[in-house]
């Protein structure tokens, strides 16, 4: 059996592009091909390397421990993007899973002078297949369990969250990253600590 790491982290894989000197969103083009094109193009392209909220927190995290004792759940895909989620994300985590058949998540953020985000636009592609192995969850062995409420708001994604969190056991600490957001959008009875599948786990927020 594979051994378990005490912290584990669910989360989407980004590679984050940032481009100056655009004034709206609408100049970029709508599908993924297109947009790639034009950011191969334009001359003021900032790569911004790899993001997610949970993959940085987790890379953050596993610079003060020691390699394995913690992981990181993501799936990129195989293109030149995963290169630089790869080269910018802790290789302590261990390595990400891969969706040969889509190309690792990308987010667009047009900034002004000034480096403020006026807008984004994301393409989820692999990292919609995160998940955590069964066999990777074993009850009483994890500390910290880690992911983001952007993907516990998607249902498609959430089961798999409640899936994880059925095998934990009551030690372990629930981590809900709110990533600045300020609503919630996930059913308050799927989060409830009473209704939940998790209830005796204890419930943090972090922003």
């Amino acid at each position: 059996m594979t051994e378990q790491s005490r912290a584990m982290g669910l989360g989407f894989a980004i590679v984050d592009e940032k481009v100056k000197g655009l004034t709206r969103l609408g100049i970029l083009p709508k599908k993924r091909e297109g947009v790639e094109v034009f950011l191969d193009n334009h001359q003021k392209i900032i790569i911004a390397g790899a993001g997610g909220s949970i993959a940085n927190a987790m890379s953050t995290y596993a610079d003060f421990i020691e390699a394995g004792k913690a992981s990181l759940f993501c799936y990129i895909g195989e293109d030149p993007y995963c290169s630089v989620f790869r080269r910018e994300t802790s290789d302590k985590l261990g390595e990400p899973q891969v969706d040969g058949t889509k190309p690792t998540g990308l987010a667009v953020f047009i900034i002004d002078d000034e480096g403020t985000t006026t807008h984004e636009l994301i393409f989820y592609d692999a990292t919609e297949s995160v998940q955590i192995p069964r066999d990777r969850v074993q009850k009483g062995e994890t500390d910290l369990f880690v992911t983001n409420v952007d993907l516990c708001n998607r249902p498609d994604l959430l089961h798999r969250v409640l899936e994880a969190l059925k095998k934990l056991g009551k030690n372990t600490i629930f981590s809900l990253s709110l990533d600045g957001s300020l609503v919630i959008r996930t059913p308050k009875s799927r989060l409830s600590p009473k209704k939940s599948a998790y209830k005796k786990i204890p419930l943090l927020f972090t922003v």
